[in-house]
C-alpha cells in the first residue's frame, strides 16, 4: 500500500509540473523566447505524449522558425487529438500561408461545421477558395464574414476581387467602391478597383486609382507594378519600365514585375545592349541563382553519333506567332538524328496545337505543372538538349532552366535576345541578327549561329491567300503600314514616320490597334507635327485571315525601331508588301536586316534615320518598282532560306550536335553544379 501511496503522489506532482510547464511554455512563446518555450512543452509531451495544445504550440513555434514540414507533422498530430475551433483556425492560418490550400479548405470546412458563424474562418476560407480560382464559393465566404463584420473595408475588397474574376463586373465596382467609401485611405482597394477600370479599358480613372493607391502608400509595389502594365498596354514604354523599376525597388522578390521590366527594356530606346544585360544579371541574382543547390547533371550515354533526345518548352505550341514559326521545324525534324519531346503550356489548344502534337515524338501537357514537377519530368525522359522558346514572355518557364534539368540547354525563338541564366549554355542566332566578332560579353550564353536565318516561315492557314495588285495604281495615293504592336512604335520611328508623310503627298499610314490603346499618343504626336488626322487610321486587332488580308491595303510596310518587325514583317513579305528597316545595335534591332539579307534586298535595309526616309519616299516615288516587288516578293521568298523548312531543320540539327559533341568531350561541362 506504501507503494501505491507513492505512486499516486507522484503522478500528482507531475500533473501539476505539466500544467506548470505548459504555462510557463505561453509566457515564454508571449515574450518571444521560443527556444525557452519548445523546451518547456517538450517536457510537457514527455509526461502527456498527446497533449493536443503542447503539440500545436510547437508546430506554431516550428512554422515561426522556418520548419515548415516539421511544422505541418505537429499541426496534423494536435488536430487528430482534439480538433477544437481554435486549433482548426490556427492550423488552417499556417496551411494557408504554407501554401497547403486544399487542406486548409479541409481545416476550414471541419471548423465551419463545429462553429458555423467564425468570422475569421470564413475570412480565410475566402482566400483559399480565390487562391484556388473557386470564385463563386469565394463570393460566399466573403458574403458570410461581412455579415459579422460589415464595416470592413478589406472584407468588401476581396469579395470585389471574386467578383470582377467571376466577370461580375458591376457588383464587383460596387464593392470596390463600398470598400472605398468604408475607408478611403485604403490603398488596397484604390489598386483593386484600378485593375477592374483598367480590364474595363477605363485608363485614365485607372490610373488615378493607381496614383492614389501610391500617395495613400508610397511603398505599394503592386500599385507600381500594376501602373507598369497599363502603361505598357498603352504603349508607354518609357512610363512603363520607371514603374517596373519602381515595384521591383520596393519588393525584389516580384518575379512578374522584374520579368515584365526585363523583356521591355528591349522596346526601350533608352535601354542599350549593356543596361539590358545588368538588368538580366540582377534577376538571375533575385530568382535564378537562388536554385543553384538543385543542379546536378545526371549520366548519360556519351555516344557523339547517337540519336539525341530534343526537348522544346513554350507555351506557345497555338496560334502565336511562335507556334506558327516553330511548327515547319518540328514537322521537318529528321527522326534518325532527333527524338522530340514538346513541353507544352497551352492552356487552350487548337489547330496549331495539334499539327505540333502530330509531329513529334512525345507530348507532355504542362499546363498548371509546378516547376518542381516538370524538372522531374524533363529528367525523368532523359532530354539531352532542352530548348527554351520563350525567354521573359508571357509564362515563363526560366526558373526550371534555372535547376538544369538536361545537361545542355538552350534559347531560341522567342526572340533574339539572353535569358541572363548561367544555367543556359547558348542561344541560337544568325549571321545578320549577331554578326561574327560582335562583342558577345552583353550575353551570358554563348551564340552559336545558324548558317542563314533564324526564322522559318510558313504561311500555315492563309497560304491560299492571293496577292493582289498595287493598291496605289488604282487608288492615287501610296498607302503606309505597319501591324506590329503599339509598343514598338517608339519615339524614335515616329519623326521618320511624319517626315515620310510630309513628303509623300497625299499618303496615308495604318496601324494596328489594340481596341484603340495606345492610339492617343500617337494621334497626338502627329497633330502636334502638323499630319492631318485623316492621314492616319487605326485598325484594330482581327482573325488571323482577316489580319493577312489588310496587306491588301498597303503598298510599304514601315519597320518601327528599336525593335524592328519579326514574324509580322515575314506576314508582310508574303502578302508582296515590301518592309523598309532601319538597323539598330540590338540583335531584336536587326530583324529587318536578317530577313531583308536573306531575301536579297539590300535596297531595303537603311543604316541611318536619314537613309530610312529616303529610301521610304525613293520607293513610294517608284509605282512601277513598287508593283514589281508587289508580284514577286511571294515567289521570292519561296525560293529563299526563310522558307527551306528542311534545310532550316538540318542546319538546327547540325547546330545540336555540334554542341552535343562539344559536351561530350568537353570534361569541364560534365560537373555537377556550380
Amino acid at each position: 500500500m506504501k507503494c501505491l501511496a507513492i505512486e499516486i503522489m507522484n503522478e500528482t506532482e507531475l500533473r501539476v509540473n505539466v500544467q506548470q510547464n505548459f504555462e510557463m511554455a505561453i509566457e515564454q512563446m508571449n515574450a518571444g523566447h521560443l527556444p525557452e518555450a519548445e523546451a518547456l512543452l517538450r517536457a510537457v509531451l514527455r509526461v502527456q505524449p498527446n497533449h493536443s495544445q503542447a503539440l500545436h504550440l510547437l508546430g506554431v513555434i516550428a512554422h515561426w522558425v522556418g520548419k515548415s514540414e516539421v511544422a505541418l507533422g505537429l499541426l496534423r498530430q494536435s488536430i487528430a487529438v482534439d480538433a477544437n475551433p481554435a486549433m482548426l483556425n490556427n492550423f488552417g492560418i499556417i496551411l494557408y500561408e504554407l501554401g497547403e490550400l486544399n487542406e486548409c479548405v479541409a481545416a476550414y470546412r471541419q471548423l465551419l461545421v463545429l462553429q458555423p458563424n467564425h468570422p475569421q474562418a470564413q475570412r480565410t476560407l475566402g482566400n483559399a477558395l480565390y487562391d484556388l480560382q473557386l470564385w463563386n464559393e469565394s463570393i460566399i465566404c466573403y458574403q458570410n464574414a461581412i455579415v459579422f463584420n460589415p464595416d470592413d473595408a478589406d472584407l468588401h475588397s476581396n469579395l470585389g476581387s471574386s467578383l470582377k474574376k467571376a466577370n461580375r463586373l458591376n457588383e464587383a465596382e460596387a464593392a470596390y467602391r463600398y470598400a472605398i467609401d468604408l475607408k478611403s485611405n485604403s490603398p488596397n482597394a484604390y489598386n483593386n478597383l484600378g485593375v477592374l477600370l483598367f480590364e474595363r479599358g477605363e485608363i485614365d480613372q485607372a490610373v488615378a486609382c493607381y496614383r492614389e493607391a501610391i500617395t495613400l502608400n508610397p511603398e505599394f509595389a503592386g500599385a507600381h507594378a500594376n501602373l507598369g502594365n497599363l502603361f505598357c498596354d498603352n504603349c508607354r514604354i518609357d512610363e512603363a519600365i520607371a514603374a517596373w523599376r519602381r515595384a521591383v525597388e520596393l519588393n525584389p522578390r516580384d518575379i512578374d514585375a522584374h520579368t515584365n521590366l526585363v523583356f521591355r527594356m528591349n522596346f526601350d530606346q533608352a535601354s542599350d545592349v549593356l543596361s539590358v544585360r545588368q538588368e538580366l544579371q540582377r534577376w538571375y541574382e533575385s530568382f535564378a541563382n537562388p536554385l543553384a543547390n538543385h543542379i546536378f547533371t545526371e549520366a548519360r550515354n556519351r555516344d557523339t553519333d547517337r540519336r539525341l533526345r530534343i526537348g522544346y518548352v513554350s507555351p506557345n505550341f497555338q496560334s502565336h506567332v511562335i507556334g506558327y514559326y516553330i511548327l515547319p521545324l518540328l514537322k521537318h525534324h529528321d527522326a534518325k538524328e532527333v527524338e522530340v519531346f514538346c513541353y507544352a503550356e497551352v492552356e487552350y489548344p487548337d489547330s496549331v496545337t495539334e499539327a505540333a502534337r502530330s509531329s513529334v515524338h512525345e507530348w507532355r501537357d504542362t499546363f498548371g505543372v509546378s516547376d518542381e514537377a516538370l524538372v522531374t519530368m524533363i529528367r525523368k525522359d532523359q532530354i539531352d538538349i532542352l530548348v527554351d522558346l520563350n525567354l521573359h514572355m508571357s509564362q515563363q518557364r526560366l526558373l526550371v532552366f534555372a535547376r538544369k534539368p538536361a545537361p545542355i540547354q538552350v534559347t531560341f525563338a522567342g526572340y533574339p535576345g539572353s535569358t541572363g541564366l548561367e544555367t543556359m549554355d547558348y542561344r541560337i542566332s544568325d549571321p545578320y541578327l549577331d554578326p561574327v566578332g560582335m562583342d558577345e560579353s552583353i550575353y551570358v550564353e554563348k551564340t552559336i549561329r545558324l548558317p542563314q536565318t533564324w526564322w522559318c516561315f510558313d504561311a500555315y492557314d492563309c497560304s491560299d491567300l492571293t496577292v493582289n495588285p498595287l493598291p496605289a495604281m488604282s487608288r492615287g495615293f501610296i498607302t503606309f503600314g505597319c501591324f506590329n504592336s503599339l509598343w514598338k512604335v517608339s519615339d524614335v520611328i515616329l519623326p521618320l514616320w511624319a517626315e515620310i508623310l510630309r513628303r509623300v503627298e497625299g499618303s496615308r499610314l495604318v496601324l494596328l490597334a489594340n481596341k484603340n490603346r495606345g492610339s492617343t499618343r500617337i494621334r497626338d504626336f502627329f497633330k502636334n507635327e502638323g499630319i492631318a488626322q485623316e492621314r492616319v487610321e487605326f485598325i484594330d486587332y482581327r482573325p488571323r485571315r482577316q489580319y493577312f488580308e489588310m496587306f491588301h491595303e498597303i503598298d510599304i510596310s514601315l519597320d518601327p525601331a528599336p525593335y524592328n518587325g519579326h514574324s509580322t514583317s515575314l506576314d508582310s513579305l508574303w502578302m508582296g508588301v515590301p518592309v523598309v528597316t532601319l538597323v539598330g545595335d540590338k540583335a531584336v534591332d536587326r530583324a529587318g536586316l536578317s530577313q531583308a539579307m536573306n531575301l536579297n534586298l539590300p535596297e531595303l535595309i537603311a543604316h541611318s534615320a536619314d537613309e530610312y526616309i529616303n529610301i521610304v519616299t525613293a520607293l513610294a516615288a517608284d509605282r512601277d518598282r513598287l508593283a514589281e516587288l508587289r508580284g514577286s516578293l511571294r515567289k521570292r521568298m519561296q525560293a529563299s532560306p526563310l522558307m527551306d523548312a528542311a534545310s532550316y531543320a538540318r542546319g538546327v540539327e547540325q547546330l545540336y550536335r555540334t554542341i552535343w559533341r562539344d559536351w561530350c568531350e568537353n570534361d569541364d561541362s560534365h560537373t555537377s553544379s556550380k
